[in-house]
């Protein structure tokens, strides 16, 4: 299902109906928010609910990848168990990651 900013929006409003008055300090003196703030506030919030909702699986993925040196010592043990087969032991990048940890051995 797509998502709206329209729909984001709508959700944002409601929300704020619930946290009026909304204030700010200006000059010392405590004032509730004018038209523009409040329509400031519901743009940058709907515009922040909208990038994590559209773009927020990205940082979940990121993190329960882990670190992209581990999946790459996934991918090399996988190819070295013979898990893509035996032809991916010939592979120019099988080959030159084997190079460097052979002459660059893990200490015992």
């Amino acid at each position: 299902m797509a998502i709206k900013r329209s729909d984001i929006q709508a959700e944002v409003e409601k929300d704020l109906e619930k946290l009026k008055p909304l204030t700010k300090n200006v000059d010392g003196e405590v004032k509730e928010y004018d038209d523009n703030d409040y329509n400031s506030w519901i743009q940058t919030t709907t515009e922040g609910r909208y990038q994590e909702a559209a773009f927020g699986y990205k940082e979940l993925r990121r993190d329960a990848y882990g670190d992209v040196a581990d999946q790459l010592d996934e991918i090399y043990k996988s190819i070295d168990n013979g898990d893509f087969g035996e032809d991916a032991k010939s592979s120019d990048w099988y080959l030159r990651i084997k190079k460097v940890k052979t002459d660059n051995p893990k200490p015992s």
